[in-house]
């Protein structure tokens, strides 16, 4: 009875409505992962948190993953480790409390099985841009002259092209009778 009731008033935000994925922090991993997957498998859906939204898959996780935390209490504070950390593009967290964070890669994906009771893979719907790609503040600059210094090259390289293929498709092609290591002296 007493469980009953715990589950129950988990189950419901300060304002008395139902909690939703994201919005528990109860530290009951299973009591947090019922909260987003209610026992479906297949369960999956929208929510903002802190002001990002995420889309949550349940019985998924993401491959691969380069960092795992443990004793992470909530979907919602793995999601949160993932948005703070600059390197994550998306994350997984088990109903154990643990947390997974994937790394960019061109590799990433969502895994998703029936059997894989306990896990969730969350995703910023307005996911960052890799760290690698975005451009310091202030570059703009920099980056148009770099462009133009590129397409010159290109040029460049395309005209030396173009040289080097008119002059072998106009030179006589030598064919020699003999090796010349034939006509060396011994």
């Amino acid at each position: 009875m007493a469980k009953k009731l715990l589950l129950s008033l988990l189950a419901l935000t300060p304002a008395g409505t139902a909690a939703q994925c994201l919005s528990s922090s109860s530290g009951i991993g299973l009591a947090n992962y019922d909260q987003c997957c209610s026992g479906q498998a297949s369960a999956n859906g929208r929510e903002i948190s802190n002001g990002v939204e995420y889309d949550y898959h349940c019985a998924s996780w993401m491959e691969p993953d380069d960092v795992r935390i443990p004793n992470v209490m909530s979907a919602r504070d793995c999601a949160r480790r993932c948005h703070n950390s600059a390197s994550c593009a998306a994350s997984a967290w088990h109903r154990s409390n643990w947390c997974y964070l994937s790394p960019f890669a061109s590799d990433l994906e969502m895994k998703t099985h029936p059997e894989a009771d306990g896990w969730l893979a969350l995703r910023e719907t307005q996911p960052k841009r890799d760290p690698a790609t975005v451009p310091p503040a202030g570059c703009d600059a920099f980056i148009t002259q770099c462009e133009a210094e590129k397409k010159t090259a290109e040029d460049e390289r395309d005209h030396y092209k173009d040289l080097l293929d008119r002059a072998s498709l106009n030179s006589p092609v030598v064919q020699l009778q003999t090796p010349l290591w034939a006509a060396m002296p011994i």
